[in-house]
């Protein structure tokens, strides 16, 4: 922004002295003359804005070479070519383009100046918002703490009505619930989606299971409650949902809380996660299961609610299935829902997080080989062994036939 306010400092300057109009021609031609260079010619650029240069800044030397020419500078050297390359794409005449590039620039410097007070107020945690859960811890250590307002960039945009919420929250809302250690539930990360699309049925229980991030999974495949976040959709405009599948043995049974009121996600996240938890003759039911719907766009906010209602319900000795009805909201009447309190509750979880809670697999998984691979070792183990008997025969054959030379002379 500091950049922007001197460009727009030098155009405005540019502009207010008639005498400078050969100026104006010859920074246009400069910028057109190096359009498809890759890097800004700064020292020709600086010689012809030396004199727009407020007085504090301007340097005593007259001539520039690219290796005196300060970071700053440069900078704003390339916002001028830009500016001006873009404007000559709607105008010819020398003033209409500087006046289109002056108008650009004060444009950008309020739109960023807007973005920057609507992350503060976002910041800031209301006093009238009601919890919306039950009991809200997040809600109650933040009164304690007589807490107002809310200091990661994560938390932030969870707290924002205008911001779809991605990976990054969500990531840091499943190592705040991980990092609880609750023995009976375990949370998949922000991309499990992603990893279970590309998971063949083939590789297995240890090569799916990587994304709870846990040995103890990996290794066991406990009983438990298993939470999984789904994305589905562009990233501009996608869509969260969660999964929760309780196991039992050879026992499991899932849902699929969605805020919009859906209750399947794609057909083959669901084939794959049977044949994941459930590979042999196991069995696997899934229930259909509504939720109360969103009223704006909170369904990122929903799914972290959503693990933290679930994580809570199973610690105090709950059912999986009780815990799911308790995360559906639906025991809310409509007219009490309220977005912006799923969002607050959403936004001081995710801002409890620290760096320490983070969480990352020690070691690699051993590969089980196939059948295939061990009977090739196998060959080639007797392929050498075979090899070793035939030249030691060899061997023993020709120091015989050499003792028998030996005692046949004379």
């Amino acid at each position: 922004m500091t950049a922007m306010n001197k460009v727009k400092a030098i155009f405005d300057k540019l502009q207010s002295e008639p005498s400078n109009s050969h100026i104006l021609q010859q920074v246009i031609l400069h910028c057109k003359a190096h359009k498809g260079n890759t890097q800004v010619c700064y020292a020709s650029l600086m010689d012809l804005l030396y004199s727009s240069f407020p007085q504090a800044d301007n340097p005593k030397e007259a001539k520039y070479t690219s290796k005196n020419i300060p970071d700053r500078y440069k900078l704003i050297c390339k916002l001028i070519t830009k500016t001006i390359l873009q404007q000559c794409k709607h105008a010819d005449e020398d003033k209409i383009i500087f006046q289109g590039a002056s108008s650009h620039i004060l444009h950008t410097l309020q739109t960023i100046h807007h973005n920057l007070q609507t992350s503060k107020k976002s910041s800031f945690i209301p006093t009238d918002v009601t919890p919306i859960i039950r009991n809200s811890s997040p809600i109650k250590l933040a009164s304690q703490a007589n807490k107002t307002n809310l200091n990661s960039k994560e938390a932030i945009d969870t707290n924002d009505d205008n911001t779809y919420l991605g990976g990054g929250a969500i990531s840091k809302a499943v190592a705040v619930v991980r990092a609880r250690l609750n023995l009976m539930t375990f949370v998949a990360h922000a991309d499990a989606y992603i990893h279970i699309s590309n998971w063949q049925i083939c590789q297995g229980w240890k090569t799916f299971s990587r994304i709870f991030t846990s040995q103890r999974v990996i290794d066991e495949k406990p009983n438990g409650t298993y939470m999984i976040p789904i994305f589905s959709g562009n990233e501009d405009a996608g869509h969260w949902t969660i999964v929760i599948i309780d196991k039992c043995r050879n026992f499991c049974q899932g849902w699929h809380i969605d805020s919009l009121g859906c209750t399947n996600p794609h057909p083959s996240i669901l084939e794959k996660l049977e044949k994941a938890f459930v590979p042999g003759r196991g069995q696997f039911r899934w229930h259909s299961h509504t939720s109360r719907c969103q009223t704006e766009t909170e369904c990122g906010p929903r799914i972290i609610t959503t693990m933290h209602i679930v994580e809570s319900s199973i610690s105090e000795g709950k059912s999986t299935e009780d815990a799911v009805k308790e995360a559906s909201l639906l025991h809310i009447d409509p007219i009490h829902y309220s977005a912006k309190s799923v969002r607050l509750e959403a936004a001081l979880l995710v801002d409890t997080y620290e760096s320490g809670m983070a969480t990352r697999l020690n070691r690699r998984i051993p590969q089980t080989a196939s059948t295939e691979t061990h009977q090739i070792a196998a060959k080639r183990k007797r392929r050498k062994k075979s090899l070793k008997r035939h030249k030691e025969k060899r061997a023993r054959l020709s120091q015989n036939s050499t003792v028998d030379i030996i005692s046949l002379s004379p």
